[in-house]
């Protein structure tokens, strides 16, 4: 049989690859796994939220809410995903502020603000809904990542001052409403300072829903308190002044307001949206509860003493807040800071020791106030009381009696010297004039002295004695004759000491301090702190006697 040629080819060629040694073999292709299909990538946003949850617009300092949003993917994401973010603020379901847009890759984040307007006018107290909608770019894919903001209102509408660890001392006006001797001591559980408030006003610490009443300024008349038209101590617009013992550290006590004035009405101030709030005072620690509740109460002891020396000042108290989220505070933006007037003294007034607390004996803040101007610093009887001669000496405009050496607003309570008691009403107001003696002058310093805390009394020295060179308080030049008519000595002479006549203060003149009081020239020296027997042997060249040790009483 013939074979074809193509035949024939194809025998040579196995021929050819076939092998002596074994049987053929053939090369076997890789076997692959079919690659597997592209995942399928969904954009599904995820939205998370920072910022203010609590705010109140009417504190100082606010100026607007501010909140992050940040998108993600639910599970993988791809790099191209772009999502649409439009952030506003509702109310029931309206919009009530329009807060911006942004367009994020991925874990992209954006910032919005809210002025906690709702219109031209500020948002009412209330819970409001921040939400944010992401939407996938290129398809109406979206979600609402919706949160709650509260608006509140976080006032305290009185501020009260306790004596912490120390004293405050009680206080009184000696004119109230203008009338003489109409005295009126602060009680001690009233609040000295009240947010100015239109009492026919619902909820009235705010002046509209727009902006807050101020605490007022520190009360300036030193004669009578602020008194409504009953004639009673105004309920508002107050800020009176308290003494403290130097070194106390005093409780501040925060009384939040109750009611609060909004556009709709009265709305329940303190925390609302279900977040715990809190209030600080700048410079104080807590005394039990801090939370903020409506018309409720929380104390605060001062960190370190507002009076270390004697002086007045005006402290500022500065009230913060904070909200809890998540076991962490978070400040509310702004603050509100109330003044108070504080006089650091020595001590409770000992004008009548065991009757400091009670008219007249308190302390009368015309006195005090003088005095924390003199003795500004000080931090002793001995300072304090060399203060009060000078000041009375140097800046009151008394001028000495030459004519008869007659007391104006001293009176003794029979023909001895016992019993002094001095009109310091009538004084504050000058009413027998500025001309006096030496009786008044030791009223002033004893009486001035007392009230600060120092144990002042004074003493007689007598009688019928001659004088070395003086110069009189009003006068102007050295003289051993102060009296018109040429006489050349003194009756008696009243001056004051806290220390049983050991130490001498005298306001009614000046000694020749320069050894030779009986011969010029003369070093004009204060008798503030001589030991009684310089100052003796300074005013006179006889021998003299010191009678008496009382307190001086006054009215």
């Amino acid at each position: 049989m013939r074979r074809s040629h193509a035949t024939l080819l194809l025998v040579l060629a196995l021929a050819g690859c076939a092998s002596d040694e074994g049987p053929s073999t053939f090369d076997v292709p890789e076997t692959r796994t079919a690659p597997a299909a592209f995942p399928t990538l969904t954009c599904a946003p995820v939205v998370t939220s920072s910022g203010e949850r609590v705010i109140d617009p009417r504190l100082d300092g606010f100026a607007g809410a501010t909140f992050e949003a940040t998108v993600a993917n639910e599970g993988t994401s791809h790099p191209g995903f772009r999502y649409a973010l439009v952030a506003s603020l509702r109310s029931g379901g309206t919009e009530v502020a329009a807060l911006g847009a942004a367009e994020l890759a991925p874990g992209g984040s954006a910032t919005f603000r809210w002025d906690a307007r709702r219109g031209a006018a500020l948002a009412d107290p209330g819970v409001y809904d921040l939400v944010v909608r992401a939407t996938c770019v290129g398809s109406d894919t979206f979600v609402e990542h919706v949160v709650p903001v509260a608006v509140s209102r976080l006032a305290a509408s009185a501020i009260h001052v306790d004596d912490g660890d120390g004293h405050r001392v009680p206080m009184l006006f000696h004119r109230a409403a203008g009338i003489a001797r109409n005295y009126y001591v602060v009680p001690e559980e009233q609040a000295v300072v009240a947010r100015s408030v239109d009492p026919t006003a619902p909820g009235g610490v705010d002046v509209d829903a727009s902006a807050a009443r101020p605490f007022v300024a520190p009360w300036a008349d030193v004669a009578s308190p602020p008194l409504d038209a009953s004639g009673t101590l105004r309920g508002t617009d107050r800020s009176l002044p308290v003494a403290l013992t130097l070194g106390t550290r005093p409780d501040v006590s925060l009384v939040f307001a109750a009611t609060t004035l909004a556009s709709t009405g009265p709305v329940a101030a303190g925390p609302v949206g279900g977040f715990a709030v809190r209030a600080l005072v700048q410079g104080a620690t807590a005394v039990g509860s801090d939370a903020v509740t409506p018309g409720g109460r929380a104390a605060y002891r001062m960190d370190a003493p507002p009076a270390t020396v004697v002086g007045r000042q005006d402290l500022p108290i500065r009230i913060t807040y904070q909200w809890l989220d998540a076991g962490t505070w978070r400040d509310v933006p702004g603050s509100e800071t109330a003044t108070l007037r504080v006089y650091g003294v020595l001590g409770e007034s000992l004008v009548r020791p065991g009757g400091a607390a009670v008219a007249p004996y308190a302390a009368w803040v015309a006195v005090v106030d003088q005095v924390a101007t003199w003795a500004a610093g000080s931090t002793g009887g001995e300072s304090v009381t060399a203060a009060i001669v000078r000041g009375t000496y140097d800046t009151m405009s008394l001028v000495y009696d030459r004519e008869s050496g007659a007391s104006a607003y001293t009176s003794y309570r029979g023909f001895q010297f016992d019993g002094a008691s001095f009109d310091l009403s009538a004084f504050l107001a000058r009413e027998n004039g500025n001309v006096v003696n030496c009786s008044d002058c030791a009223s002033i310093v004893s009486t001035y002295a007392s009230m600060m805390g120092v144990d002042s009394r004074y003493h007689i020295i007598g009688f019928d004695f001659d004088l070395n060179f003086i110069r009189a308080i009003g006068t102007a030049d050295f003289t051993e004759f102060p009296f018109l008519s040429g006489r050349g000595g003194f009756n008696y002479h009243a001056v004051t000491s806290f220390d049983h006549a050991e130490s001498t203060y005298d306001a009614t003149l000046q000694i020749d301090g320069d050894g030779m009081p009986s011969s010029a020239p003369h070093a004009p020296s204060y008798a503030g702190g001589l030991t009684m027997r310089d100052y003796l042997g300074a005013l006179t060249s006889e021998s003299v006697r010191v009678f008496y040790d009382d307190h001086t009483d006054v009215r």
